[in-house]
Parts: structure tokens; C-alpha cells; sequence
């Protein structure tokens, strides 16, 4: 939330791109609420999100299936996972892009809203 928050703060937009490989671990329906409970929360911000899919096709087609429009995905089956996107509008991208981790952040115990007013400033 400390990135919609700032966001907010900010006027801007924002993508929320989950950790590497959160797919897998975290799996889409939970990355996919936890977007939507930041858009709930700030509604006048432009909330997107970007699911790591790591190198499994089949992460990446049930990302899809679950109402990702856009998703990380490195893998062998990169052409077949492009054409499933394309057929729902989705995008797909084999790099991840610049970002913020959090995570490394609240590790630190740096102030998570202050880091992202940064980035938002920064980055």
C-alpha cells in the first residue's frame, strides 16, 4: 500500500511488479488481490501490475487465465505464451523492469513511503 500511497501523494501512476518468480510462489489470484485491494484503497491513482511469471509456461498461462494483463516471462515457450496474451489483450515482457524492492527496503528498515516517494521523484 506504501506504493499506491505515494502514488496518490504524487499525482502519478504506478505499476506494482511482484517479486522474481512470484507466480510460483505467490501465486496469481494472491498478486492479482493485492493489486486490486491498492486500487480499492487509492482509487484515484492508476493502479497496473506486472506478475514475474520466472521461466514456467505454466505460470504464465494461469496468470492469464486469471485476469493478468501483463506479466514477466522468460521462458521456452515464450512465442506460445506471447500468442495467449495477445489473444486477451495482455502483454507479455522478458525483462524486468527498473524497480523498487520493497522488500529490500523494509529489510533495511528504511521507511517504505519515503522510498517510494523517491523512486516515484527518481525513478
Amino acid at each position: 500500500m506504501a506504493a499506491a500511497a505515494a502514488a496518490a501523494d504524487a499525482g502519478r501512476q504506478i505499476v506494482l511488479l511482484s517479486p522474481p518468480d512470484a507466480a510460483g510462489t505467490l501465486g496469481p489470484a494472491v498478486f492479482l488481490s493485492m493489486v486490486e485491494a491498492a486500487q480499492k484503497a487509492y482509487p484515484a491513482v492508476k493502479v497496473e501490475a506486472m506478475l514475474d511469471c520466472g521461466s514456467s509456461p505454466g505460470f504464465a498461462a494461469a496468470a492469464l487465465r486469471h485476469g493478468h494483463t501483463a506479466i514477466r516471462y522468460d521462458g521456452p515457450a515464450i512465442d506460445a505464451i506471447q500468442d495467449i496474451a495477445g489473444q486477451i489483450g495482455a502483454s507479455v515482457q522478458r525483462e524486468r523492469p527498473p524497480s523498487i524492492d520493497l522488500g529490500d527496503v523494509e529489510a533495511d528498515g528504511d521507511d517504505l513511503g519515503e522510498a517510494c516517494r523517491d523512486w516515484l521523484h527518481d525513478g
